[in-house]
């Protein structure tokens, strides 16, 4: 369960780092827009989280 947690957020933390490789000059030129949506992938990887144990038990 440990090992798969861990498995699990270096997972999320390549494609975040991804997502940011892909899009992230866009994303980085104007604070207005990097902040919401900072919120809502920290929400997101907050539920993911939380919902993961209901995952790895099925």
């Amino acid at each position: 369960m440990e090992l798969e947690a861990v498995q699990f957020t270096k997972l999320l933390k390549k494609s975040i780092r991804w997502i940011l490789s892909s899009h992230g000059s866009a994303w980085m030129d104007s604070l207005t827009i990097q902040r919401p949506l900072l919120k809502v992938v920290s929400s997101l990887i907050h539920l993911l989280w939380s919902a993961y144990p209901l995952f790895s038990r099925s």
